[in-house]
């Protein structure tokens, strides 16, 4: 029961360290990919050749050259399914799962939140870990496709640009309100969660196109401006696709931008 013969524990000494040589060989060669933890394919793929790796060490029944065929085996796989996946968005799409958004903006996404199995309070707790005490301090909490979650905090101007290809769901019960224009700020541009988003004047046209193709003030890029006493604004265009959530921004005037939120109130976005 504790000792079986002197042979067995020099076979584990040989076999396993002529096991481990050749599969750090292999990990060499095929590149930091292959124990990478991206998804949960990549999960399964570490379990295996761990469990490979003790079978060949300890059942006398498997060759050291059936193990090292096997390590081959995953480790070839696991390359040609990541080569394929970074030039194939199918295959992709069949390897991985998406990210999901669960906390956005002060609010639980329920949907999200019954679909993944995770509850209130494990997300909660994430937020906890990352030193907040408030859940106002985190903008935006997702659940990896590697199944940890992610804290965004709460930062002044942010765009959430990270979260291009993140699920969110289809909350149609949220209604979007009409932008109000206050003095020199929009008091409640969709979006745009880092206070009150200023006015720029702009003199002429030319100053205006180059402000709405990315250009910045002293203070940081504009959110809108306004032009012969017409005001425009960058407008996210998640507005208009559902269950896109990738902010990236239209110019369109006040009353542009307000159409564009009443279509989005109603069953057909625009």
């Amino acid at each position: 029961m504790f000792f079986s013969d002197w042979f067995g524990l020099l076979r584990v000494v040989i076999v396993g360290t002529l096991a481990y040589v050749a599969l750090v060989l292999l990990l060499r060669v095929s590149g930091k990919r292959t124990l990478s933890k991206t998804n949960a394919f990549d999960f399964i793929v570490t379990v295996a050749l761990g469990s490979t790796l003790a079978t060949v060490l300890l059942s006398k029944d498997v060759a050291l050259a059936e193990g090292i065929t096997a390590f081959a085996l995953l480790v070839g796989l696991q390359y040609i399914i990541t080569w394929l996946s970074v030039r194939s968005h199918r295959v992709e799409n069949w390897v991985k799962a998406e990210p999901s958004l669960l906390f956005f903006e002060g609010r639980f996404l329920d949907e999200a939140l019954q679909r993944e199995r995770v509850t209130q309070a494990e997300v909660r707790a994430a937020v906890r870990s990352q030193g907040l005490s408030e859940m106002e301090g985190a903008a935006a909490v997702i659940l990896e496709t590697d199944g940890s979650i992610t804290v965004l905090q709460n930062q002044d101007g942010q765009k959430f640009t990270s979260l291009k290809g993140v699920a969110r769901e289809s909350d149609r019960e949220t209604k979007m309100e009409k932008l109000v224009v206050e003095g020199n700020q929009i008091l409640n541009l969709p979006g745009f969660t880092g206070g009150n988003a200023r006015i720029v004047e702009c003199e002429t046209a030319q100053q205006f196109s180059s402000w709405c193709d990315g250009e910045t003030t002293q203070d940081g890029e504009a959110m809108a401006c306004r032009h012969q006493n017409r005001v425009y604004v960058k407008t996210p265009k998640s507005l208009n696709q559902t269950g896109d959530f990738a902010l990236d921004y239209d110019c369109l005037t006040l009353e542009e931008a307000n159409d564009r939120i009443e279509k989005w109130n109603t069953e057909q976005p625009v």
